[in-house]
């Protein structure tokens, strides 16, 4: 595996898509209870492997995430699941960053990627955008005063 080279072509991006209609989208079509048995629609495919893209109000690159099994589940986790403010304590500074990050992501976009690749693909694409939330990519990181 050392020296392999890997070819892989990103070519199928899902496009801009806007968090608040992302939302809007999720919560008109699965009022349903959570664990009924009725296929729940979605914009995501389930059990798909991928890279996912959060964008700021200038379309630029925020944060970059990979997910190996769910990327629907991934992309619910940062937009869309609920967090009680009493679960969140005070020194959790990663939770209350999460929280900070999902009010400042206006677009998402996504690729499907094999299990496999999904790493070195999320690798290249930080690599190459240098997202601002990818804190443990970037040394330079601060924390935001409003924060």
């Amino acid at each position: 595996m050392i020296g392999t080279k890997i070819n892989y072509t990103i070519d199928n991006f899902s496009g801009l898509i806007d968090v608040e209609k992302y939302k809007d989208f999720n919560n008109q079509n699965n009022k349903h209870h959570y664990r009924s048995k009725l296929k729940k629609n979605s914009i995501i495919s389930k059990n798909k492997s991928g890279v996912y893209l959060f964008y700021n109000n200038n379309k630029e690159v925020v944060y970059i995430g990979k997910s190996v099994n769910c990327l629907k589940q991934r992309i619910h986790h940062h937009i869309i699941n609920v967090i009680k403010d009493y679960l969140i304590s005070i020194e959790d500074i990663e939770e209350r960053f999460r929280l900070y990050k999902r009010n400042n992501y206006k677009y998402l976009s996504f690729v499907e990627v094999d299990e496999s690749n999904v790493h070195f693909v999320e690798s290249y694409l930080i690599n190459k955008y240098k997202p601002l939330y990818n804190i443990e990519f970037n040394k330079e990181f601060i924390y935001p005063i409003d924060f």
